[in-house]
């Protein structure tokens, strides 16, 4: 009714105004609405990277992939951040693709000497590589080795521009090689934060990485010290992110090693649900994974029968690791 009201050319005119206000007012989402009608790939192009962090936190990457894909691949491939928020969005789901946007992101942070966006190319690399690191042959050796070069050239430190990002993403790294001098740097680093970190989000973000390195040394009673002292942190108020529910999947892990079967059964299934909720599904099987070894520790042999059956469709066909270790529970 509108175009036939106005006419094609003075609604594009309208719109267009429309998105400037809102952008403005903003009102980044309905302006990138109305961008994206208009097919204005300039204003799309600064919207999305205004929303893509905060998009990203609450766990909207197929809208961000989305948004993303629909601008001109010539404004796209000029632009290094477009580029890494759409690996980074991407590689949940695909992360040799997400890699792909990635490794030309770095090139183009490269070309421009843009240094906070080489380092965050660069763990997302990571990142995306760990995400498949059983069902590829490209290993992410290469990005550590940059890495540490960058990081030799600072002085043996991660700029602190963009360090706790860049610990996020290290994360995977930490858990398979927790013996690397970057690791420990990372492990160190995390500490430091969490004692120095006051906001709860950056704080679930990193401590992951203290607790796994924790378990890794054996020392489960600091791990479960630090998880209890995140719980103190987490409240209604604070917005459930996967880094919140991958902590509480930990505290659910150390109910089920002590035979506190029933705890870890409420713990675990509360975090599922949760991740449900908020739209981060696509990690459900992080918390079916534990919940079937609750009941097989617990001898509960149908109960976990009845969850194997459900895991199966949460795989992606990339997370080979993940399908082998169903199969031996299964078995």
């Amino acid at each position: 009714r509108a175009l036939q009201t106005f006419g094609r050319d003075e609604w594009a005119r309208l719109s267009a105004r429309a998105a400037a206000v809102l952008e403005e007012r903003g009102q980044f989402e309905a302006a990138t609405l109305l961008a994206l009608d208009l097919g204005d790939d300039q204003r799309l192009a600064r919207l999305v990277l205004r929303q893509a962090s905060a998009l990203m936190e609450q766990g909207r990457l197929a809208t961000l992939e989305r948004w993303l894909g629909t601008i001109d691949e010539a404004v796209r491939n000029n632009n290094g951040w477009l580029l890494y928020w759409l690996g980074i969005a991407s590689s949940v789901k695909d992360p040799a693709a997400g890699c792909r946007h990635l490794e030309q992101a770095h090139g183009r942070f490269q070309a421009t000497s843009d240094q906070a966006g080489a380092w965050l190319a660069l763990a997302g690399l990571v990142y995306g590589n760990m995400l498949a690191w059983d069902s590829t042959a490209v290993a992410p050796a290469r990005w550590i080795e940059e890495m540490e070069r960058l990081r030799a050239a600072n002085g043996g430190a991660i700029p602190s521009v963009v360090e706790l990002p860049v610990l996020e993403q290290l994360l995977g790294w930490v858990n398979h090689y927790p013996e690397s001098p970057l690791s420990r740097h990372v492990v160190e680093r995390a500490h430091w934060h969490l004692g120095r970190t006051l906001d709860p989000q950056q704080r679930w973000r990193i401590a992951g990485i203290a607790i796994g390195f924790a378990v890794w040394q054996g020392d489960e009673a600091a791990a479960n010290a630090l998880i209890e002292q995140l719980k103190v942190i987490g409240d209604k108020q604070t917005p459930v992110t996967l880094a919140r529910l991958i902590c509480e999947a930990w505290r659910g892990i150390f109910h089920w090693t002590r035979s506190e079967h029933g705890s870890a059964v409420e713990v675990l299934s509360a975090s599922r649900a949760q991740c449900r909720e908020v739209g981060l599904g696509i990690f459900e099987h992080q918390f079916l994974v534990q919940l079937i070894l609750t009941a097989m520790s617990a001898g509960q042999s149908d109960e976990a029968a009845r969850l194997i059956s459900i895991i199966w469709a949460t795989f992606q066909p990339f997370q080979v690791a993940l399908l082998q270790m169903t199969r031996a529970m299964e078995a």
